[in-house]
């Protein structure tokens, strides 16, 4: 048997094996995973210029004591994997957070600011803007097997002339990062749920910014449980 029909032949039997997929569905993620790996190119260009990466809370989430630990890690998380990514986000110079923090330390109002007028003093291109939506872990009370989630919404803005340049909706894309193996670590103490999610939302979000492949079993388990929701 050749790698290729090897290769084929486990996506039917991993997708025949899924228990909470049936019919049409499930015949569904099959049809896809045979198709084949797919090339997902960037959704802007952030190659030119300065960036400004920007991580800021939303009045209306649910507030948890590691709330601004949690904006920091997403924050650190999107620099780190956009600067592993040089190479495919060209030329990109990603402005360090101390340069952030000297502004907002030298001017009293900077922390209310619009994100283009920030990226306008730090003489950025452009800013990639995320604010973080709701935190969620495994209900403590009622031990509900939910897993850990977090959510932020997503822009980017060009300094020189402030217009949103993605998406078209104004509200920005929303990024839902989950968990799978968080359930049972409910009020982790140690801030290790809380950690991992920033680091994997901030993953997340960087991904959409280079030029990456998603295997074919990857992307119909996620077109699936997209459907599930």
């Amino acid at each position: 048997m050749t790698d290729t029909r090897r290769s084929r032949l486990t996506l039917l039997l991993a997708a025949l094996a899924l228990p909470l997929l049936g019919g049409c569905q499930g015949m569904g993620f099959i049809a896809q995973a045979l198709q084949g790996d797919t090339i997902v190119q960037p959704v802007a260009d952030l190659s030119k210029g300065r960036l400004l990466v920007l991580v800021d809370e939303t009045v209306d989430q649910m507030r948890t004591p590691t709330t601004g630990t949690i904006r920091r890690d997403v924050e650190q998380s999107v620099r780190t994997e956009l600067a592993d990514r040089r190479h495919d986000v060209v030329n990109a110079n990603i402005i360090k957070p101390d340069e952030v923090n000297r502004l907002q330390a030298r001017y009293a109002t900077a922390r209310d600011w619009s994100p283009t007028r920030l990226g306008r003093e730090l003489q950025a291109t452009r800013v990639l803007h995320v604010t973080l939506g709701r935190y969620q872990e495994p209900d403590p009370v009622n031990h509900v097997e939910e897993q850990g989630r977090l959510t932020a919404f997503v822009k980017v803005f060009d300094v020189e002339t402030g217009d949103q340049v993605w998406p078209i909706e104004d509200a920005g894309e929303e990024i839902v990062f989950e968990d799978l193996t968080a359930r049972g670590r409910v009020g982790d103490p140690t801030g290790e749920l809380p950690r991992q999610l920033a680091e994997g939302l901030g993953k997340k979000i960087a991904r959409l910014f280079y030029k990456h492949t998603i295997s074919a079993s990857e992307e119909a388990r996620t077109n699936a449980e997209g459907v599930e929701k």
